[in-house]
């Protein structure tokens, strides 16, 4: 046998939280399998392939500490034998961590465990068509609506409120060849939902109108 996880944060290593949300906890658990505890670590895992950086220790016997440059100041405790609660949740604590457990053994030095904590929150709109668009039969034109969010929204685009595009792949909306039915009010709608949480929108709109040819 050896030292294991008993109990983690999600089976699916994903925690979805509200952005302003007072708390969420990240609460594993474990069997030392005889093995004496030396400290437990909360670590932010970095993607980008720097070295990852130590949030919060917790020492047998002793407070827990947490890194001055961690953004977690005054917004963490500790409970049980390895769960961390974070407290006033913004969007930047959204971040893969992993929680280290140490032993005093060689041949079981550690366990480790990641999760995804994924602050969800109304969808930033950030590249639209600002200016009403005036076109020509015949012309092309791209309606942008361009967010960039976790999770990922879905995109829907309306005429006149009525559906005439939601493509997973493509956020924008391309008039090919104008004619005079593409005139009318086009909005964008960004919708992010996740599991258990509330339902987050942002919307735009924007008018156009397609002028019949010169002959």
């Amino acid at each position: 046998c050896a030292p294991k996880f008993t109990k983690t944060p999600s089976s699916n290593n994903k925690v979805y939280v509200d952005e302003g949300a007072n708390s969420i906890t990240l609460s594993w658990d474990y069997n030392s399998d005889g093995e004496n505890v030396t400290w437990v670590d909360l670590m932010y895992k970095k993607s980008s392939g720097d070295d990852d950086e130590l949030i919060a220790r917790k020492t047998v016997n002793k407070q827990l500490e947490i890194s001055p440059t961690s953004g977690f100041s005054g917004r963490m405790n500790f409970s049980g034998n390895a769960a961390f609660i974070l407290w006033n949740i913004a969007q930047s604590d959204s971040r893969i961590f992993e929680c280290k457990v140490y032993f005093k053994s060689v041949v079981y030095p550690w366990i480790n465990n990641r999760v995804d904590l994924i602050v969800v929150a109304k969808p930033k709109i950030t590249l639209k068509t600002t200016e009403p668009v005036i076109l020509t039969e015949g012309d092309a034109q791209t309606l942008l609506c361009v967010v960039i969010d976790k999770p990922k929204p879905l995109i829907t685009w309306y005429r006149d409120n009525t559906t005439i595009q939601q493509d997973p792949n493509n956020s924008n909306y391309t008039i090919t060849s104008a004619t005079r039915n593409n005139t009318g009010t086009y909005r964008c709608e960004a919708v992010v939902t996740a599991p258990g949480l509330n339902t987050y929108k942002s919307s735009y709109t924007v008018g156009v109108t397609v002028r019949c040819k010169s002959m």
